[in-house]
């Protein structure tokens, strides 16, 4: 038995093929079946009429600035309306990790008028920590990172107009390296 089969479907599978008419069959939160209109005869504790809808994978989007936002709204209810079920965040340079103590206010001064704000207190100071507050507040879509140069030039060396020494250029390398192995996603950067 499936717990729901979502019948009358148009289906846009992802694939760059054309969308088709079927239906789809759930157990357990799962895509169990796909098939033609009328092809599951299995029983269902509910099904869902989709008759003038369009049934299709989650979107990504790529570029997002809800770093913040996701602490406060983890239900992500205004993205997942519109299908939305994974963001990247850490665009254009700017992310509120890593965060450096002393230059917190230098950080939430710099990026608040692009990702905002939260009303949580900032509980990280690398990209791995910042990755796992995400985790704990169990948001409602994925979430991916980058490592934004932003913060971490910020973090370093704050608004010096200079090239980094080579201590400094180190201690970027090891926070970016810090920031991959902790599973960021790239090195973004932007010219804000």
């Amino acid at each position: 038995m499936l717990d729901t089969i979502i019948k009358h479907a148009r289906i846009a599978d992802g694939t760059g093929n054309p969308w088709y008419w079927g239906e789809i069959g759930l157990k357990d939160g799962m895509i169990a079946e796909i098939g033609t209109p009328d092809s599951i005869n299995t029983e269902a504790s509910k099904l869902v009429d989709a008759r003038g809808e369009v049934v299709a994978p989650g979107f990504i989007d790529g570029h997002c600035h809800s770093d913040l936002m996701i602490m406060d709204y983890p239900d992500s209810i205004i993205k997942l309306k519109q299908g939305v079920t994974t963001e990247i965040v850490g665009n254009c340079g700017l992310a509120p990790a890593p965060f450096m103590t002393e230059r917190a206010n230098m950080l939430m001064e710099y990026i608040t008028p692009v990702i905002g704000s939260t009303s949580n207190p900032w509980s990280w100071n690398t990209v791995g920590q910042y990755m796992d507050a995400v985790t704990a507040i169990k948001p409602a879509e994925h979430m991916a990172t980058y490592v934004a140069h932003g913060a971490l030039r910020i973090g370093v060396m704050g608004f010096e107009n200079r090239p980094p020494t080579d201590t400094e250029l180190d201690a970027m390398r090891a926070i970016v390296r810090e920031g991959m192995e902790a599973g960021a996603i790239g090195l973004s950067i932007g010219l804000l």
